[in-house]
């Protein structure tokens, strides 16, 4: 059997040995679910204005992330199963950088031909698959819960590696770099672009945990991703080179001896996912009013909201301040049906912090 196949063979198996270690259900209601979490961080320019090829305003700050993920699931007891959509990207590059990107994605004529020396370090990946969740509860009701979850994702998107050196612009038809690449990739992107002979794709496995718990007036809530993880890719293509090009009036051209100077190959990579942490902390002030600092940690943006939350009858109205992005959180939840929204602009097209959770629970 070739490891490919023991590969595939893992997915199964991490399922039936989920059912195995749950053991029989309780008999308690037939639930169904779904959670949308979108939180993204944008230094150069508004999130949605990069997503539009970097058609915008420019700004000053460094870097970008982005998390956006889709749970649709059922469950018994304490057990669910969902399927799964993620979307995560984690970007470190210097402002310099996204300025040169911003020429020339918006052709725009410079009188001075622009140089920037910097590096950029990529995690970026996307796919869809399965998680498997069985939650512990206290026998007192609502004092602690622990939930782990088992997730498996099928990536079909993968931009991993660092990437340093010098690029250029002076206007659309001149433009390049000299560039020292050690990256994978589902598409090469940078030019000159190496022609893939097929689709690529890889398997995340990963240890999600939950975890609740209450104490008199106060109470913590948190949420990990890819705690333990491990992404692998069989045949990953990747590029470990020195890459040396121009464009000079619609020719493509080198000042070196080649324009690849190196190794473009596939091979199997074992990647280890960054971890996502989400820490929600609140203390009751009286029965209808709870003052709350909620923090969102990942390696390129840790986000801290200090804020109220309301609570007159079965609805919760909550508000809070991330005062270093200048962002402001507005929030409904129920029982059923949470929705909130978090901007540092009142048009959300031109935020460069933005964040949506969503999610809805039907008990059968």
């Amino acid at each position: 059997m070739t490891i490919r196949n023991r590969r595939w063979l893992l997915c199964p198996l991490l399922m039936l040995a989920g059912a195995t270690l749950i053991g029989p259900v309780q008999a308690e209601d037939w639930r169904v679910a779904y959670r949308q979490d979108i939180y993204a961080w944008s230094g150069a320019m508004a999130v949605a204005e990069i997503t539009n090829d970097w058609n915008g305003t420019l700004k000053d700050g460094d870097d970008g992330f982005l998390w956006m993920q889709e749970v649709a699931a059922v469950g018994y007891g304490p057990f669910s199963i969902g399927y799964v959509s993620r979307h995560h990207a984690e970007y470190e590059f210097p402002n310099a950088l996204a300025r040169g990107f911003y020429y020339e994605a918006n052709d725009v004529a410079l009188d001075d031909r622009y140089e920037v020396e910097a590096e950029v370090r990529a995690r970026h990946y996307q796919g869809e698959g399965l998680s498997l969740s069985w939650d512990f509860e206290s026998a007192r009701a609502n004092q602690w819960s622990i939930t782990p979850s088992i997730t498996w994702l099928r990536l079909y998107r993968l931009i991993w590696g660092e990437v340093s050196g010098t690029m250029n612009y002076l206007d659309a038809d001149h433009w390049g770099g000299d560039l020292d690449v050690d990256y994978g990739y589902t598409e090469d992107k940078i030019p000159p672009a190496r022609a893939l002979d097929g689709r690529s794709y890889g398997d995340l496995y990963s240890l999600d945990l939950a975890f609740h718990w209450r104490w008199q007036n106060y109470q913590i809530d948190y949420q990990g991703y890819n705690l333990l993880a491990r992404i692998d890719w069989p045949d990953m293509p990747g590029t470990i080179a020195n890459k040396n090009w121009q464009y000079d009036s619609g020719a493509l051209t080198t000042d070196s001896d080649y324009f690849v100077y190196g190794y473009e190959f596939y091979e199997n990579r074992v990647l280890r996912p960054p971890r996502v942490h989400t820490l929600r902390q609140q203390y009751a002030l009286t029965s209808e009013l709870n003052v709350t600092l909620s923090s969102y940690l990942n390696r390129i943006r840790n986000g801290h909201e200090l804020g109220l939350r309301w609570q007159p009858d079965t609805f919760a109205w909550t508000l809070a301040l991330d005062s270093k992005g200048e962002a402001f959180r507005v929030g409904m939840h129920h029982r059923r049906v949470q929705i909130e929204l978090l901007s540092d602009s009142l048009n959300i097209s031109r935020s460069r912090l933005l964040a949506l959770q969503f999610g809805v629970v039907l008990v059968f």
